[in-house]
């Protein structure tokens, strides 16, 4: 017996867990630094260099950066950088031949103290998530040659390939900021455009960066920069019809301020890519088959699957409060926001999103000494996604703008506009025949009248002896088989009709 088989390919985790990586740094200040009086903030950012994936492990090379500001004795504020890289392999298992590793870099915690006047401890702990995927066949279109098949019908909205890369632009200033202090750099990536063009998806967009800067007299400069970019993803299979889903985040920024001429004015940005196709897929899914001549043989399995069924993004607006400033600041100059979702819980027909933005503020106190401190803010979302049960939610949040006020009790509230981007996803299990066999020489024992019966033909029979065989009308017979001669030139397997 002949099968006619369809291969459907689709990448699928095999393996996800997330390790950490631990660090620990005892820094001394460099000798043009002024001396330390205290810490007023310390921060890490990161990105992934390199990684390399086998079938045992997983080697990931991250770059960590750690960025110091504090306050000197002369009441100046001063910014450190400190570089390293590290590197943290994974071992796997069970994982077949893997093709992609996603990675997710987090800050679990960081410290820093002040140990001398030149010298600081930084304790740090990295979170490394990954999801590493496998491309699964599976074969769920068996067809059997003059066997009755019950099947099912299926469409979906698969993932069809994945990719993640880490790109570095740089871009030369127009402006000297050397005798600038730096003291950060928050940026935001925007997407302006993306299409799938035969196996490749090219992306375009924008990196928006406002660097803030102090000068001589301790005011705070914002000076807003835009970074255009392009960049083009190899996705095997790919087609110009598929949905795209693009996120980008900026990993790391340096800037070259101190160096040689040529050097002066140039920043460096590191932007993390995330790219996933979808594609939409419909097939009949064979579930069972029989005959009633012989007995046969069938085996069926589980064809599982993630299908994105709805993809979309709405702007909110929130207002939330960082809490009371109390003593430590009386004057706010600068608020920078980074927002992020912690997790989602169902409620009803709607889903409610729990977020969590960290707040950085630089401003001064009541002796107009500058001070710098971080607080975080807690707000929820509500999404209507009526209509979905037992489903998986992939959300990402971004801040479009916001303003702040300072109440005269000393509560800082903020005002904010984000959009939120969201892709719903539902398990989807369907069984289909995976093998099928009959057992010619145990002829089944029929009970009552049989539903299906498989004639074995030898070359010379005529049609109208073996319509004669079983009662049946020639034609019937030639519409069942289509038949258009009254000799058979060759043996076939025919299929009895019933009689109406």
């Amino acid at each position: 017996m002949e099968n006619n088989e369809t291969k459907l390919t689709i990448p699928e985790i095999v393996s996800s867990a997330t390790v950490t990586q631990q660090i620990e740094i005892d820094y001394v200040l460099p000798d043009y630094k002024p001396e330390i009086m205290r810490i007023i903030r310390c921060s890490a950012s990161h990105y992934v260099s390199n990684k390399t994936l086998s079938p045992e492990k997983l080697t990931v090379d991250i770059v960590v950066v750690h960025t110091i500001i504090y306050q000197s004795y002369d009441m100046s504020v001063n910014t450190v950088k400190i570089e390293n890289s590290y590197v943290k392999g994974v071992d796997i298992t069970d994982c077949g031949a893997p093709d992609e590793a996603q990675i997710r870099l987090t800050t679990d915690y960081c410290s820093c103290k002040a140990t001398g006047k030149r010298r600081v401890g930084i304790r740090t702990n990295i979170g490394i998530g990954y999801a590493i995927y496998a491309a699964s066949d599976y074969n769920p279109f068996f067809i059997e040659d003059g066997i009755e098949i019950k099947s099912e019908s299926v469409s979906a909205t698969i993932l069809k390939a994945v990719c993640e890369k880490t790109v570095s632009f740089k871009e030369k200033l127009e402006e000297d900021i050397s005798e600038f202090n730096i003291i950060d750099s928050p940026a935001r990536v925007r997407i302006a455009d993306h299409r799938v063009v035969s196996g490749k998806v090219i992306v375009k967009g924008d990196l928006e960066i406002t660097i803030m800067a102090i000068n001589e007299d301790l005011a705070v400069l914002a000076k807003p920069i835009s970074i255009p970019f392009g960049q083009i993803f190899d996705l095997n299979g790919a087609e110009e019809t598929d949905r795209c889903e693009i996120s980008a985040d900026c990993r790391l920024i340096n800037f070259y301020g101190d160096g040689e001429e040529g050097e002066r004015g140039s920043i460096e940005a590191f932007i993390s890519f995330n790219c996933k196709v979808y594609g939409d897929f419909s097939a009949e899914l064979p579930i069972d088959a029989y005959s009633t001549q012989y007995e046969c043989y069938t085996e069926t399995k589980a064809f599982t699957f993630a299908d994105y069924r709805r993809f979309g993004e709405k702007n909110v607006h929130i207002d939330f409060s960082l809490g009371k400033m109390n003593t430590e600041i009386s004057k706010v100059d600068y608020l920078y926001i980074n927002p992020s979702v912690i997790s989602s819980e169902e409620k009803e027909n709607s889903v409610l999103i729990n977020c969590l933005a960290d707040a950085y503020i630089i401003g001064s106190d009541d002796s107009k000494t500058a001070v710098g401190i971080s607080r975080k803010g807690e707000f929820n979302i509500a999404l209507d996604l009526s209509g979905f049960n037992d489903v998986g939610y992939n959300f990402s949040l971004l801040l479009e703008n916001y303003s702040y006020s300072l109440s005269l009790d000393g509560e800082l509230t903020v005002s904010a506009e984000f959009n939120l981007s969201f892709s719903v996803c539902k398990k989807v299990t369907i069984p289909y025949l995976s093998s099928f066999s009959l057992i010619e020489d145990k002829p089944k024992l029929k009970d009552g009248k049989a539903a299906l019966t498989v004639y074995y033909a030898e070359k010379g029979e005529s049609v109208f002896d073996i319509g004669k065989r079983y009662n049946i009308s020639q034609e019937m017979l030639r519409e069942e088989n289509e038949i258009n001669c009254e000799i058979l030139s060759e043996k076939r397997r025919l299929i009895i009709p019933l009689k109406a």
